[in-house]
């Protein structure tokens, strides 16, 4: 596993937010229409930022997979855990959740980041 992050490190940024939208290494850029809210989401000492997909949008799957596993069994099963297959873990990036908040309250085009319940993330 350390090996193929290491891969995905040297091809340059992982993620970038922008206001284009969030584009994932290997994955096309997701446009700020196409997602209705980023949910922050707590999953044991893991920190996760989802953006979930507006009614009739899909959203690529953004994982190291450790081995080989169809994208649309990795991506079920990411969904099922965090509620959505593109996941920002600010433990596994060079940012923090905060900046992550932080970007797409400003590129965003009003697109709100809430907590599992529902409340607006204070950062």
């Amino acid at each position: 596993m350390l090996v193929r992050h290491l891969r995905w490190r040297r091809r340059g940024c992982l993620v970038r937010i922008d206001e284009d939208g969030i584009t994932v290494t290997g994955a096309r850029t997701v446009g700020w229409d196409e997602i209705c809210e980023v949910r922050e989401v707590r999953r044991g000492q893991w920190l996760g930022l989802v953006p979930i997909a507006r009614e009739g949008f899909e959203l690529p799957l953004f994982e190291v997979v450790l081995f080989w596993v169809r994208p649309s069994t990795a991506a079920a099963r990411t969904a099922r855990r965090w509620g959505g297959p593109l996941v920002l873990l600010p433990a596994k990036l060079d940012v923090g959740g905060t900046q992550i908040v932080d970007a797409v309250r400003r590129f965003g085009a009003g697109v709100p980041v809430l907590d599992e319940q529902r409340q607006t993330v204070v950062s």
